[in-house]
């Protein structure tokens, strides 16, 4: 009866041990799962920024040969006229209130001389950027 009792309490050593490494194996197998996905994405996420960079520097490079042509301020002028036009829709499209300080406005004309200056305030710190 002793023997068999020693014999049990061995074999109740062994399984607690047996299951004891087997969870081990399972946390560390489990952690070297959550490693390798967090490198895996961060890896993802950061060739995702450099495509978006180039992606962005191209289309820079194009605006900017696009500009040096015939015409090519006038369609920015008119592009950015129409973008400012469209914010100040939207603006009003979600509040029934905008405040205009008083050289914005409520007339077409006067945005588009606010965009068309923007657009030369821009031109001369760049003409003066490069000429450095």
């Amino acid at each position: 009866d002793k023997r068999r009792a020693e014999l049990t309490s061995e074999g109740v050593k062994i399984s607690l041990q047996n299951e004891s490494e087997g969870m081990l194996i399972k946390v560390k197998n489990e952690a070297e799962a959550n490693r390798t996905r967090a490198i895996l994405e961060a890896e993802g996420e950061a060739h995702a920024v450099l495509v978006r960079a180039e992606a962005q520097a191209k289309a820079i490079g194009r605006i900017a040969e696009e500009l040096k042509k015939e015409g090519g301020e006038e369609a920015a002028r008119l592009a950015l006229a129409r973008e400012y036009v469209d914010m100040y829709g939207e603006m009003g499209s979600k509040s029934n209130t905008i405040f205009f300080n008083q050289n914005a406005g409520g007339d077409v004309t006067s945005l588009l001389v606010q965009a068309a200056s923007a657009l030369n305030a821009t031109s001369k710190s760049n003409d003066k950027g490069n000429s450095s």
